[in-house]
């Protein structure tokens, strides 16, 4: 049976919390890049930074595509938990984690194919253009991840939890935090260090995640063919706008940048430090 947190107590303790706890979530990812630019601008070289502004614009369009998943999967976990059917939800849970799942993959891959391409549109060029690439073809194979990890973090508020779906966000961040000094300077990997990093954070992000869903609330259900193509319809009716909405920002950003690489490495390394504060 559900507890259907959201159905008793305060509407307004309920909007504070899980808003307070779903901010600290989404700063703590964006932070993450924030990390690495800074560490990597200790190294000295300016091309560094603006080789991850250039990345993390391009990545940032598979990040709004995974904030979209994940709010369908909050919308229609914490509708059948309020409808106190734990097996719908279970099977939202699951459906919605698939979807994700293949939706990131498939645009992943898109993405990694046209890479070089994509990079060159926005300006990147030289020994930045390289950096970027190099980024990139470590953590953008790690984007399936990061989708699915937003998702059962998603879940995890979908249900009421909102301590521990921050914990999970938290636990990334320290991490990348952890391992970028590491990786970067102990290891001497530079750009690619930093990568790894994030990728090792995104691996955490999941962890954490799933394993709290699946030893906590026991969320995730068997689910068959005819369940998931069935759902899809649904996710999508909610996802699909969510994502085209949040495609805005990555679409903005993309052109600022775009206009910023006629200045110079400096002025897209200046303009990427800036957008993550």
């Amino acid at each position: 049976m559900s507890k259907a947190v959201f159905t008793k107590g305060s509407i307004l303790r309920h909007i504070l919390v899980m808003t307070g706890a779903n901010t600290i979530g989404l700063v703590t990812l964006f932070t993450v890049d924030l990390i690495d630019i800074y560490f990597l601008s200790l190294l000295g070289q300016q091309e560094l930074a603006a080789a991850v502004g250039f990345a993390g614009t391009l990545l940032f369009f598979l990040t709004a595509l995974s904030i979209g998943l994940q709010i369908a999967m909050g919308a229609l976990v914490s509708r059948a938990e309020g409808s106190h059917d734990r097996a719908l939800a279970g099977r939202y849970c699951s459906n919605t984690l698939i979807v994700s799942s293949i939706v990131s993959l498939l645009v992943c891959l898109v993405g990694w194919w046209y890479l070089p391409d994509l990079l060159s549109f926005l300006g990147a060029k030289g020994k930045t253009f390289e950096f970027a690439v190099a980024y990139c073809n470590i953590l953008l194979p790690s984007t399936p991840l990061l989708a699915v990890g937003m998702c059962a973090a998603a879940a995890l508020r979908g249900v009421g939890d909102a301590r521990r779906s921050m914990y999970a966000t938290l636990g990334g961040a320290i991490v990348n935090a952890a391992l970028d000094p590491l990786f970067i300077f102990g290891f001497g990997w530079g750009i690619e260090g930093a990568a790894a990093a994030s990728v090792m954070a995104r691996v955490a992000l999941l962890g954490i995640a799933l394993m709290t869903l699946i030893k906590v609330h026991r969320l995730p259900s068997k689910v068959t063919f005819k369940d998931l193509t069935d759902d899809i319809k649904t996710i999508l009716h909610i996802g699909g706008p969510a994502v085209l909405t949040n495609l805005a920002t990555p679409i903005g950003g993309s052109y600022v940048l775009k206009t910023m690489a006629s200045y110079g490495d400096s002025a897209v390394a200046g303009a990427a430090i800036l957008g993550r504060v």
